[in-house]
């Protein structure tokens, strides 16, 4: 049979986190973001694996393209600093 939902622990796990505290902490935060939005059984909040599946091709999708986006060809010449400390204006 396969699994339909995960808990926090096992998503913690198939996203890389190292421990489910990381996971309750974007919970927390409504950071989506960095995970899945969950869905709310009762007390417990669950995530389907099919929509973990398509956030992760999303995140896969758009890291792609930003890496293509960002390719030498495309990235402007790097802005020199200015040195010392300011000088007040008069």
């Amino acid at each position: 049979m396969e699994k339909l939902v995960y808990n926090i622990d096992e998503l913690a796990v198939a996203l890389g986190y190292k421990s489910a505290g990381a996971v309750y902490k974007h919970v927390n935060r409504k950071n989506w973001d960095a995970i899945p939005p969950p869905v709310r059984l009762g007390t417990r909040l669950v995530w389907p694996c099919d929509t973990v599946k398509v956030w992760l091709s999303a995140k896969n999708e758009a890291a792609l393209h930003k890496t293509a986006i960002d390719s030498p060809a495309f990235s402007p010449p790097p802005q020199q600093k200015k040195r010392g400390r300011p000088r007040k204006s008069t």
